[in-house]
Order: C-alpha cells, then structure tokens, then sequence
C-alpha cells in the first residue's frame, strides 16, 4: 500500500515528533509511506485530475501538517476527488479546524459545551459580555496548541482586546480547574483518556502540563468523546472536554491531535493504534481491502 504522508519535513523527516513516530510505524508495517513536504506537493488538473508525486499510485492519503490547516482542506478535497481515501476527510477537518463549526455541530448532535457566542464586531462583543461574569475566555475561529485563546479578567482589559480584535472572535465562559480531559478517539473507540493538569489556565503538554492516565475511564466520558467524533464525523481525533458541577463538556475537537510524551506517561503508542486503525480499514502491506 502506497500511503501520501503530507507533513512538515526538515532535512528530509516529519517535523514533529508525533508525525515522525506515525511514519516510523507505517514504515514497520511495510506500508510504503511516502513523505510529502506541504510546500512542495502539486496538485492539479492536466487532462485529467492529477497530484505529482514520483509517478507513484496512491492508495491512501495521510495529511499530517498542524500549521496549514486552509491549503490542506484543498489537497485532501483533490485527492477526494480523485476517489483516494484520507485521514481525516476534507469535511470533517474543516469542521474540526474551525471552532465555532465544531460548535455548531456539536450542539446539533445535543453534545454539552460550554456557553459561548460569536463576535463580528467590537459593538457586538460589548453587548455579549453583559451575559457573562469576568473572567471570560475570547477565542479566535482557527488556532490549536492554546494558540489563539486570551484570558479576559475585567472590563478594562476587554475593552482593549476587543477593540484590537480580528473578527469574527468566540466569547465562551471560563470553567476554572485545575485540569482538563484529552480523549482520543480512534475509530469510534476511546483508546485513551488522560487529565492534564497545570496551574496555568491553558492546559497544554507542549507548555508544561502534568499527564494522568484515566485508568477507568467512566462510561459517560467515554460515550461523550465518542459522541463528538461522530458529530464532526473524525477516523482519528482528541477531544478535549472540561469538568463542571459534576458533569462534562466539549470544548475542542482536534483532527491531528499530537501524542508528544503520551507514551512516557501512559505506555500507550497512539501510532501503533492508528497504524492498526489503517490496516484494519484500509489494507495491509498486499494492498487495499
């Protein structure tokens, strides 16, 4: 199986250590990935629907860049179009990409999140805090890796954001804690819940965020995270969800969620669980299913 790896490369390997472990255990399994640095792949029409990549045929399309969220909707859209399966789809990384779709989907699906509404205008933003108590949490539609997210504790400091702001901007409650929950949900299957706790308000790994493995995940958890890759209708994803009043909800959904330290912490390889996921699906090392 020959599989289109589209990540970040420097000096000719994946950027980023989950991506680089990912192509390492393609690689193991014998599955051909082909690695595709994002600025240098063409796709394109030239009598009929093209992609140059060596002249090799494509079987599954892999897009595992976390900076280029825009340009890889359209690659993953081309090689839709050309009947070649990707992971994530073009859709559902479009929705998952961009906060307030995820949102919009996951209250359709009646998944709980947090109170939230959008801003298109510093007027509009002045009339949507009046619904909240300071602190609040201002999000801008794309960004991942706690990019993006600003803290808001008085009236002051909103007046100054919101006046600079780039809209549209997301207004959400702040839910405060001491930690969060990552689920990854592979395959409409929990294969792994961790809290990620930290004294600073965005809980984040690559910012020094401590990890616990959930070692009984509770059944209510585990069907919210499930829940939530459907709506957005994700093969691979982490749910990131927030505990209040005893119960939970969705605050983000990630199409490329990194793994980073994940296994020194918890014995668990997410690759080796995608790999599978492949596999299983798609096909082996012979070919398509």
């Amino acid at each position: 199986m020959n599989i289109a790896f589209i990540t970040n490369l420097k000096k000719g390997i994946p950027v980023y250590w989950s991506m680089n472990k990912l192509y390492t255990e393609l690689k193991e399994h014998k599955l051909n990935p082909i690695l595709i640095n994002i600025d240098n792949i063409i796709v394109g029409y030239r009598e009929s629907l093209n992609y140059l990549i060596k002249n090799e045929r494509i079987d599954l399309c892999l897009y595992e860049n976390m900076t280029n969220v825009s340009t890889g909707k359209l690659i993953l859209k081309h090689f839709e179009s050309m009947k070649i399966p990707t992971i994530n789809t073009s859709n559902a990384v479009e929705i998952s990409s961009n906060k307030y779709l995820t949102y919009l989907e996951l209250i359709k699906n009646e998944i709980p999140v947090p109170k939230m509404f959008l801003a298109t205008s510093y007027k509009t933003a002045q009339k949507i805090i009046e619904n909240f108590e300071f602190p609040i949490v201002a999000k801008t539609i794309y960004g991942s890796g706690g990019r993006g997210l600003k803290l808001i504790k008085s009236g002051n400091e909103a007046e100054t954001y919101f006046k600079n702001a780039y809209y549209p901007v997301l207004i959400q409650e702040f839910i405060k804690k001491d930690r969060d929950i990552r689920v990854f949900v592979i395959d409409n299957k929990a294969v792994l819940g961790i809290y990620r706790y930290s004294k600073f308000w965005i809980k984040n790994v690559d910012t020094g965020a401590r990890i616990e493995k959930i070692e009984e995940m509770p059944k209510k958890l585990e069907a919210l995270a499930i829940a939530s890759a459907k709506a957005i209708g994700l093969q691979v994803s982490g749910i990131d969800i927030l505990e209040k009043d005893k119960s939970y909800m969705v605050s983000e959904t990630n199409s490329i969620p990194g793994f980073r330290k994940i296994y020194e912490k918890t014995g668990i390889k997410i690759e080796k669980l995608i790999v599978e996921y492949i596999t299983k699906k798609y096909g082996d090392a012979d070919g398509l299913r």
